[in-house]
């Protein structure tokens, strides 16, 4: 049975792929945090003895190299390049596995469609934050009106 949207598992799971064992992830985020971390915390992290504080995720990421979306077992990307390759295939409609094997100017085409649609999704989110501004004047004004 396979496993899905599981950190402990993926922890364990990726950790072990890297060749790194829990003491050396316990003295990375030591390192990186300056708290003291143990072999038995992160052996607490793999097994769901223990939930992680929140901000150790993105220390847990850099360490291992990997998304959040690999870390937290959503749709599998092991490094962070695979991302860029699933954001092409979503956009661009394209099979994952096709990617590598696409001539350049199709490659090159995908990405313009992905960053077309980038481009698009920031013209939506600014039309809305003006909108925003415009609601929350509107709503200024007519609470100070009932103020009077």
């Amino acid at each position: 049975m396979k496993r899905v949207n599981n950190f402990n598992f993926r922890l364990k799971e990726i950790r072990e792929k890297k060749g790194l064992n829990q003491e050396q992830i316990a003295a990375e985020l030591s390192e990186r945090t300056g708290t003291v971390y143990s072999r038995s915390q992160v052996s607490q992290y793999e097994t769901c003895k223990v939930q992680p504080r929140l901000e150790l995720i993105p220390i847990l990421m850099e360490i291992l190299d990997v998304s959040a979306e690999a870390l937290l077992g959503l749709p599998e990307h092991e490094n962070k390049d695979n991302i860029i390759q699933h954001d092409i295939t979503h956009t661009a409609g394209v099979k994952r596995r096709d990617v590598k094997t696409m001539s350049k100017p199709d490659l090159k085409l995908a990405l313009s469609e992905m960053y077309d649609l980038a481009d698009d999704l920031i013209q939506d989110n600014i039309r809305l934050k003006d909108d925003n501004i415009r609601l929350k004047d509107i709503v200024l004004k007519s609470v100070s009106v009932f103020k009077e």
